[in-house]
């Protein structure tokens, strides 16, 4: 059931993500977001969840760790992203 609630908290990113580039770059969006690029998105966010879900059954501080991480590259790669757009 964790893993569900997961993988919906990153589709809610997803979305918010999608629709950021979509107001802030409208004219580059329909090169920007793709249909392969959706999918793939979809995919990384299941496999996320389950690695975590996965983890958190095993060990918790692993799973603490890996939650940091997960966070922290989500961050950078926002900040990029962020920072590229004019």
């Amino acid at each position: 059931m964790a893993c569900v609630v997961k993988a919906s908290f990153f589709h809610l990113a997803l979305i918010g993500d999608e629709r950021y580039l979509a107001m802030k770059r409208r004219f580059a969006h329909i090169t920007l977001v793709t249909e392969a690029r959706l999918l793939v998105s979809a995919a990384l966010a299941w496999l996320l969840s389950i690695i975590l879900g996965i983890t958190f059954a095993v060990d918790e501080t692993l799973y603490a760790t890996i939650n940091f991480i997960s966070l922290s590259i989500a961050s950078i790669v926002y900040c990029h992203v962020a920072c590229r757009l004019p």
